[in-house]
């Protein structure tokens, strides 16, 4: 399963998730993949000075995915965009989290806050 995490610049939101989850899913499910991008092409490129694997949402990444986790309503705007585009033969599952841009890089609260989700996320996914 391909769980792709979304915020606005790469930066800190999805970029937590993803290396969240690697950790602590990649032991027990190896065929899980996690990856992360952001909806802003001037924020990604500014993100690269910190982070130069930082990415902007693509088709590319669509087709990847199999569950997309939106940080915000407004990424999964931009995720249903893409989304429109793509064969009804390629479903997708989309979850918005509600996580507004408050937090940095490997913030504590958002680590507590993605824990207490873990499981809920790809729940029917699997």
């Amino acid at each position: 399963m391909n769980i792709l995490f979304v915020c606005t610049a790469n930066r800190y939101r999805s970029r937590t998730a993803m290396e969240f989850f690697r950790m602590k899913y990649t032991h027990m499910h190896s065929e899980w993949k996690f990856d992360s991008c952001g909806t802003n092409p001037v924020y990604v490129e500014e993100t690269k000075k910190w982070f130069p694997d930082a990415s902007v949402l693509t088709d590319q990444l669509m087709w990847w995915a199999d569950v997309i986790v939106c940080m915000e309503e407004s990424h999964k705007v931009r995720v249903d965009q893409l989304i429109s585009r793509m064969p009804a033969d390629k479903p997708v599952k989309v979850k918005v989290l509600g996580f507004g841009d408050d937090f940095i890089y490997m913030s504590t609260d958002l680590i507590r806050m993605l824990n207490d989700l873990k499981d809920s996320l790809w729940k029917g996914t699997v």
